[in-house]
């Protein structure tokens, strides 16, 4: 069903499908806050490469020039490194508290950092502390960007229609592209309005404090973000079977409890009764008191009657619902454990009056023998109150064998062995009926977490606690969750985005400041109007990959063949950039983009695929920053060291991508075995 007017919400299921109850406009305004969020992280990685000429004089000391730009991409690689833990860290808090709050502190946290880093005092002002102070800021920017690129991911992902998850998850990508070609063309204006030595003193700062304007934006478009339905829905069940399993734990424990106080009865006393003190138990025989289904002083009268009505318990209000206890019914637990409870009042009772010889004239119970046809009639136990439904009574009977009746009034005293008869039969009866509801529970924990599994949730959440730890009502660690259940899917996502990780931060950061050294001599501009441009064309790539995704074209299979590719011409393509004047250079520069941007373009939908709800936030998030950090974010570092090691800026690139190419190639195969729906559109 289609609602007509723009305020009218569609719900989850129609033509839209959206994973939310959105209007379009909402829908179209959720797509522009998470843009905004993903520019400003990608704006400052890219404004702070772009400004290395003025950064690395304004906080490194002067001396070797190598060593200042080791130093440098040092600085830019520990925004990297702390990625990973800041991915553990709101990927538990996106899958335990909601992707909203997640996105809201990730941007803050990105925004704040950026702002500082403006305003931080130079080399000349205050010494060793300023690089130190810009090392700690970066670090604290990749924890943020650790946690809002990744879960900005997954959120477009679970929102988006069935039908167009690939072109919405390459959104996220492209507004990166969008965020990067903004940081460069920011460096190019302010350089353009200041001089070299205005640029040394000032300058420099602009582009990091203008970060503000974007963050506000985001931070207000977010706070009224709803959480995807399958991430509320899976959350939920998650939640419900956590406090089936817990309940049967404890259900376990009841019942082995019982079985060991019959057991220590011994054979001085017939009926195997053994004291359950419970405040519970107190508690409950008051009210009954107070509601007056209790004789005086709490006792329980037996007697004579052709009357069929009798159970074992004696029921409260909320167990109305209860009357399928024995037949199969989850509300009927609630007998059997009023049937506990009353047993647990008869046991104290009659142990008390065996030390004494007799019965005690406080709450004590009379028997009767049954003066109805078919001579004597074994008595029941308990009287059921005015609430409790009759079919109780009817499975407890069929539990016990014969059927015994209690008479509502009247009551004459029996002998000890007619009492020991009924007493025995009474409570086989509970013995049964606890067996029963202990098979229903497993029965239907087993179903519910087999059905959980079947719509693609994380059955062991049902069925196991982590090392058989019981956990909290509805909480639980998605980070070790994910380790013990889903590491396989962790390190296949990070293995298969190795090649795009490394290539990406080699080409956009690394090579253009290489291509303007000999022996290309690019000038500045045609290299940042090289970069701005093709920056554009990769988005777009991106764009089209994940709607070619949505429209059928296998995912993984296609990044297999891009992998394939790119291993064949990594080191030609370098060779290339050493012989080629700049507009060759500018041509080979835009085929490596195309062919990253494909990858890029399906990499949120596919590798969203992989991980149920419940955990996807952190799985995503920590695969794809472990990638990005530990190979992507290193990569210029690396490549710098490889060529000052060598003193060749051709072979050790690369080298470097073809090896990343044929890891990323095994890794799509294996991903094709592991998490085949991630090669599929929905």
């Amino acid at each position: 069903m289609v609602e007509q007017a723009a305020g009218k919400k569609l719900q989850h299921g129609s033509s839209h499908g959206y994973g939310a109850e959105l209007t379009t406009r909402q829908f179209a305004v959720l797509i522009v806050a998470i843009a905004l969020g993903t520019l400003l992280e990608w704006y400052d990685f890219f404004a702070y490469s772009q400004l290395n000429a003025y950064l690395t004089k304004v906080f490194f000391p002067a001396g070797d020039p190598a060593v200042t730009q080791l130093s440098f991409w040092g600085v830019y690689a520990v925004g990297f490194i702390s990625r990973p833990v800041g991915a553990l860290l709101f990927g538990h808090l996106g899958d335990t508290r909601g992707r909203r709050i997640c996105l809201l502190v990730s941007v803050t946290m990105m925004a704040i950092p950026t702002v500082l880093i403006g305003c931080l005092p130079t080399f000349a002002q205050a010494g060793i502390a300023a690089p130190i102070l810009l090392a700690l800021l970066r670090a604290i920017q990749g924890l943020a960007m650790g946690g809002e690129f990744g879960c900005a991911m997954v959120y477009l992902h679970e929102i988006a229609p069935a039908k167009a998850k690939g072109l919405v998850g390459s959104i996220g990508f492209a507004s990166a592209m969008v965020g990067c070609m903004l940081g460069v063309l920011i460096v190019v204006i302010v350089e353009a309005i200041f001089s070299p030595g205005q640029m040394l003193i000032f300058g420099w700062r602009l582009p990091f404090l203008l970060s503000i304007i974007s963050a506000s934006a985001a931070f207000a478009l977010r706070m009224h973000m709803p959480e995807p339905e399958e991430f509320t829905r899976e959350r939920q069940q998650v939640i419900q079977h956590n406090l089936l399993r817990i309940a049967s734990q404890r259900s376990a424990s009841l019942i082995s409890r019982s079985s060991s106080a019959d057991g220590a009865a011994g054979s001085g006393n017939s009926l195997g009764l053994k004291t359950v003190d419970s405040l519970a138990v107190a508690k409950h025989r008051k009210e009954q008191q107070e509601q007056g289904s209790f004789g005086p002083q709490g006792s329980v009268s037996f007697g004579s009657s052709g009357a069929p009505l009798h159970t074992l318990g004696s029921l409260s209000e909320d167990d109305t619902d209860a009357a399928a206890a024995a037949t199969g019914s989850p509300l009927g637990l609630k007998t059997i454990d009023s049937l506990t409870i009353t047993r647990s009042q008869q046991q104290r009772k009659q142990q008390q009056q065996q030390q004494r010889g007799g019965f005690s004239p406080q709450g004590s119970a009379s028997f009767g023998s049954a003066a109805g046809s078919g001579g004597a009639q074994v008595q029941r136990l308990c009287s059921l109150s005015e609430n409790a439904p009759a079919a109780a009574a009817a499975a407890a009977a069929a539990a016990a064998g014969p059927a015994d009746q209690c008479a509502s009034s009247g009551t004459r005293d029996v002998s000890f062995a007619d009492e020991a008869k009924s007493k025995s039969l009474g409570l086989k009866a509970i013995d049964s009926m606890m067996v029963t509801r202990q098979r229903q529970q497993q029965l239907q924990q087993q179903q519910d977490a087999d059905q959980f599994a079947a719509s693609g949730g994380d059955a062991s959440i049902a069925i196991e606690g982590i090392a058989g730890v019981p956990e909290k009502q509805g909480e639980y660690v998605p980070a070790l969750r994910l380790l013990r259940k889903h590491w396989g899917g962790v390190l296949l996502q990070f293995l298969f985005e190795a090649w795009v990780s490394i290539g990406f931060w080699v080409i956009s950061t690394w090579l253009p400041l290489q291509l303007r050294k000999a022996p290309v001599f690019m000038p500045e501009k045609i290299s940042q109007a090289m970069l701005i441009v093709n920056l554009s064309v990769m988005g777009a790539v991106q764009l089209a990959a994940g709607w070619a995704s949505d429209k059928g074209m296998p995912r993984v299979w296609s990044c297999f063949a891009v992998f394939t590719a790119a291993a064949g011409i990594s080191v030609p393509v370098f060779i290339g950039f050493a012989r080629c004047g700049v507009a060759g250079c500018w041509l080979l520069h835009l085929l490596l983009m195309v062919l990253m941007g494909w990858v890029l373009g399906v990499v949120p939908a596919t590798c969203s695929s992989i991980y149920p709800a419940t955990v996807r936030s952190s799985g995503f998030n920590l695969a794809h920053n472990m990638a990005m950090s530990w190979l992507g974010g290193v990569s210029p570092t690396m490549v710098t060291a490889l060529v000052a090691a060598t003193g060749s800026a051709v072979l050790a690139p690369g080298l470097l991508l073809v090896v990343a190419a044929v890891v990323s190639m095994v890794a799509a195969l294996a991903l094709l075995k592991y998490a085949p729906a991630a090669n599929k559109s929905s």
